[in-house]
């Protein structure tokens, strides 16, 4: 049973974990990217914590309405907004897709 990570700094990732995490996220196919950051999506949409009212949330609009949500950026602003938002949550979705996002998701544990 996977344990609950909680990231170290509320609602704060370091300059540090950010670029580890990204520097992976590159790892992850085209094809996941299509599977998962829609799910990621709607994790943040239906999320308790309300709504992402800053750069971060304005960025991943953008991205949504261009239609570039489904790439390697668009994983990277919705990892970094659900971390924020609900770190368990990414995590269980990254687990259940495809092996490299498991690796990710794995990789980010230790981060995190």
């Amino acid at each position: 049973m996977s344990q609950k990570v909680e990231p170290k700094i509320e609602s704060v990732l370091t300059e540090i974990q950010k670029v580890k995490i990204f520097n992976l996220v590159r790892y992850v196919s085209k094809n996941t990217c299509k599977r998962v950051c829609p799910e990621i999506l709607d994790m943040l949409l239906n999320s308790e914590k309300g709504k992402l009212k800053s750069n971060l949330g304005k960025s991943i609009f953008h991205l949504q309405r261009v239609e570039r949500l489904n790439s390697t950026i668009g994983l990277e602003r919705l990892i970094e907004a659900g971390l924020l938002v609900d770190t368990d949550g990414l995590l269980k979705i990254l687990e259940s897709s495809e092996q490299d996002a498991k690796d990710l998701a794995s990789e980010m544990r230790e981060i995190l």
